[in-house]
């Protein structure tokens, strides 16, 4: 019997065992174009979010701060501004630094807080005042002065006629708006000081005047924006 392992081989049977070259142990894996096409995407999109962020911190604009607390109501002056640059946001509707001037001479609309950009919505050229209303300062106990009162809020103002110069005594409610408060108003709620006066500025009907600066006593509640006033007298 032949060995295999040492006999020559024939023509046009092929190499011998011995010409077939050695096996390595590794294996070629399949190129797969689309991982390529994935990778190549992820590192372009890199690159765009890159120069997109270093395009954004570049592309500045100088805009209005507010250097202070202001009031709703209150009237605006030069030094309540300072410059700052900030990435552009358009959305924001931002104060240009450029109308500085404009606003010197108008009023806040709400409160500015300090340190806080400045929007267009912020300020108006007119007092924040009706027209229709008078503007009277009424002083209330801070132990009796509801929190949460701001700038704007609706009141019902519990009157006591007093006795000197009224024939009734019984109680008038009167609707009223306010139109600024203390500076100190959170400090002296949150510090206790109930007995300190503080002196709100209150929008009234003009035909209340009389009783509401005549009175013996002013009670005051917020009333919601939306609620029905409960009406001038009180009832038992």
């Amino acid at each position: 019997m032949t060995d295999l392992r040492t006999a020559p081989s024939e023509p046009g049977t092929g190499a011998s065992s011995s010409d077939l070259p050695a096996s390595t142990g590794l294996r070629v894996r399949p190129k797969r174009p689309a991982r390529a096409v994935l990778a190549v995407f992820l590192v372009v999109a890199s690159v765009v979010a890159a120069l997109t962020i270093y395009v954004r911190i570049g592309d500045r604009q100088h805009v209005l701060a507010v250097t202070r607390t202001v009031l709703a109501g209150e009237q605006l002056v030069a030094s309540d501004f300072r410059v700052v640059s900030i990435s552009t946001d358009d959305a924001l509707n931002l104060v240009p630094a450029s109308d500085r001037e404009l606003l010197v001479g108008q009023y806040a609309r709400v409160r500015l807080a300090d340190g806080s950009l400045l929007t267009s919505g912020a300020i108006q050229p007119e007092p924040l005042v009706d027209g229709e209303k008078v503007l009277m300062s009424i002083t209330v106990p801070a132990g009796r002065v509801p929190t949460g009162l701001r700038e704007g809020s609706r009141l019902t103002l519990i009157v006591s006629p007093n006795p000197a110069t009224s024939v009734s005594l019984e109680p008038v409610l009167v609707e009223a708006t306010v139109a600024a408060v203390p500076r100190n108003l959170v400090e002296a709620i949150d510090g206790g000081a109930t007995s300190t006066d503080l002196a709100l500025s209150v929008e009234v009907p003009p035909d209340r005047v009389a009783l509401i600066g005549s009175a013996d006593d002013i009670a005051i509640g917020v009333l919601d924006p939306s609620a029905e006033f409960p009406g001038e007298q009180v009832t038992e």
